[in-house]
């Protein structure tokens, strides 16, 4: 586990001071493609990982592109990485898991924080309504739209009815009505939205495209302490999730009710020895709909069938019970074996995750951990729909019977403190991915075989360095390295091929400093392997329909080039009268205008190609204050 400190937070180069995008900095986490801001963990596929606020399950964590994500880092009191061996808490998941931690406020009086930037504007107010009563409020407001309006506002063939645009808010409304209560409540919220249309000369109709996302939380949490050995917690979050794309024939939407609750009970019932006990549970309807391209010609679909349209309920019922065992038999021992028991109602399948790490000190400031377990994952909603296609009756466009996805995860490390502020950790890593969802080729495999089976299976393996400067009253810091290859089949003897997303080397540099008189500077520099791609060989003329058919070698058999980039960051700070504070600062990004590859396009015939870029240079000035 790697936790980061608010300075940390606030003040990484290129990621404008937004916590969840500082992640993405630390090992074992592969570099994201541009404006996706995927969480890839270990070789892990993106969906593998969560992201927890409190123990609520954030459904979508980014605005539109990955640039900010969809809660102000300010209302973080902590934010922990777990690339593997989580706790048992922790479940539904086969990668990694973020958990942050939201605050509450003991301020005396009022105050709190703004921030405008070119991309956005957010501001934070927290203080008392009364005794032992607090409220935090926050909220954010891009004005994208008003700068893309600007910028297509000339050209004919775009007609912009409602530009990129999105907003978020968060409030935390604490009471502690005795010194052993606190009763909570939390709301987050998010929306985005883009509309575009297409107004091309000679078109019968302009074609549009419209994206939208919206999800609501609403948790109430109760914790209590019947003494100092005994606490427990409880939490009910009901929520609400909307998406949806329109894009000339497709049109995908979702739509879920969903209740979220938790409840912990935890007893040191000796000095040595402690017990945590827990009931999770995720329940509610998800109604999705789709018209549009079929999604692949299944089994029994007639040739020639070019469109796909259901429309269908799913229902969500995932309790889980679980219990972590907390043990130091000595003073340099620390041993933690635990145990989750989860049933997932979309596939009637019940899985039991035993799980144990340690940390030992084995001599003065070096530490040895690591840690074995099973992680399981349930497959997607559009993989286990038992609903059929309107336009191919009878023909299921997924596998309710499918298994559960599951890891095996080992990992062992050594850890030393040089000082209180500088560490070093080197840390082995084996992943063995089995039961893993995936789409027949449907050579072989008959009429009747069904559109996801769970033959896939996979490997990832790698080591991971970091050397950390902990935040001191001048400077932050570290250098983190990770070597890794993550491989996959899609039946246990097929030969091995590169993951999509597989990046053997991952270099990240990170150092700030505070150069006196307000001013602090900082850079970001990352050096990554290029992702593995499928080259197309040539292609083949087809008369009957006037085209030509791609030639590809072997699947994922060459990479994109290497990915570098700094980023760097300056801060000018005024500490003005009555505690307020004024932060100027300018971030940007890909300093030196590298062209990095993201992907490669091909001509109609497959007889040249190019690579498509990522962003240029991109700076960003903003100011923060602080009252």
């Amino acid at each position: 586990m790697v936790s980061l400190e608010r300075r940390e937070i606030q003040r990484i180069p290129g990621t404008s001071g937004d916590a969840f995008r500082a992640v993405q900095n630390l090992p074992g986490m592969a570099r994201a493609p541009t404006l996706t801001g995927l969480l890839i963990v270990r070789g892990s596929a993106p969906q593998d990982t969560q992201v927890f606020l409190d123990g609520v399950d954030i459904p979508l964590l980014y605005h539109f592109g990955g640039l900010t994500s969809v809660v102000n880092s300010d209302l973080l009191d902590r934010l922990d990485f777990y690339p593997g061996n989580y706790s048992a808490r922790f479940g539904r998941a086969q990668g990694g898991i973020v958990d942050a931690g939201m605050r509450s406020t003991t301020r005396t009086r009022w105050g709190g924080s703004a921030t405008l930037n070119l991309l956005d504007g957010s501001a934070l107010v927290e203080g008392p309504l009364a005794r032992n009563l607090t409220l935090v409020v926050a909220a954010r407001r891009s004005w994208v739209d008003a700068v893309l309006g600007a910028v297509l506002g000339g050209r004919t063939d775009i007609a912009v009815v409602a530009a990129p645009v999105y907003y978020d808010y968060q409030a935390i409304l604490t009471w502690r009505p005795t010194p052993r209560d606190e009763l909570r409540g939390f709301f987050l919220g998010s929306d985005d939205a883009l509309h575009l249309l297409f107004t091309r000369a000679g078109d019968s109709a302009p074609t549009g495209l419209a994206i939208g996302q919206h999800f609501d939380r609403a948790q109430l949490r109760w914790r209590h302490r019947f003494g100092a050995n005994l606490s427990t917690e409880l939490s009910v979050t009901p929520g609400y999730t909307n998406t949806g794309t329109d894009n000339g024939d497709l049109h995908f939407h979702t739509e879920a009710f969903t209740v979220s609750s938790r409840f912990e009970l935890g007893w040191q019932f000796a000095r040595t020895a402690r017990l945590d006990l827990g009931f999770d549970l995720q329940a509610g309807p998800v109604d999705v709909s789709y018209q549009g391209p079929a999604l692949e010609r299944l089994p029994g679909m007639p040739r020639g069938t070019a469109l796909s349209d259901f429309t269908t309920r799913i229902g969500i019922f995932r309790p889980a019970v679980y219990a972590e065992l907390e043990l130091k038999p000595a003073p340099w021992l620390r041993l933690v074996p635990s145990m989750r028991l989860d049933y997932f109602g979309e596939v009637d399948r019940t899985t039991l995750s035993p799980r144990v790490t340690f940390r030992a000190e084995f001599a003065r400031s070096w530490f040895l951990r690591g840690g074995v377990g099973m992680f399981t994952q349930p497959p997607q909603f559009q993989e286990s729909l038992g609903a059929a296609d309107a336009r191919a009756p009878g023909v299921a466009l997924g596998n309710p019977n499918l298994l559960a996805q599951r890891v095996f995860g080992y990992d062992l490390g050594v850890e030393h403190a040089f000082s209180p502020a500088i560490t070093a950790s080197v840390e082995g890593f084996y992943k063995d991915f089995d039961d893993q969802v995936v789409r027949p080729t449907f050579i072989g495999f008959g009429a009747t075989s069904l559109p996801y089976v769970n033959s896939g299976v996979g490997r990832a393996y790698g080591m991971e360095v970091m050397l950390r400067h902990r935040p001191t009253s001048r400077l932050f810091g570290w250098v983190s390295y990770t070597l890794m290859r993550s491989e996959r089949r899609a039946t246990p003897t097929d030969p091995w091929r590169l993951f999509q997303f597989d990046q053997t080397h991952i270099l990240t540099v990170v150092a700030s400093v505070r150069l006196g008189r307000g001013w602090e500077a900082g850079l970001r520099f990352r050096l990554v392997s290029g992702n593995p791609y499928t080259p197309r060989l040539g292609s083949v003329f087809n008369g009957d329909s006037n085209t030509f058919n791609p030639v590809s070698a072997p699947v994922n058999s060459d990479r994109l080039p290497i990915f570098h980039q700094l980023d760097v960051r300056v801060d000018k700070v005024w500490r003005l009268p009555r505690g307020v504070t004024l932060d100027l600062y300018l971030d940007v990004q890909n300093v030196y205008n590298r062209a990095n590859a993201e992907g490669i396009s091909y001509s109609f015939d497959a007889r040249q190609s190019a690579f498509v870029s990522g962003l240029p240079i991109l700076p960003s000035l903003g100011v923060r204050t602080d009252f």
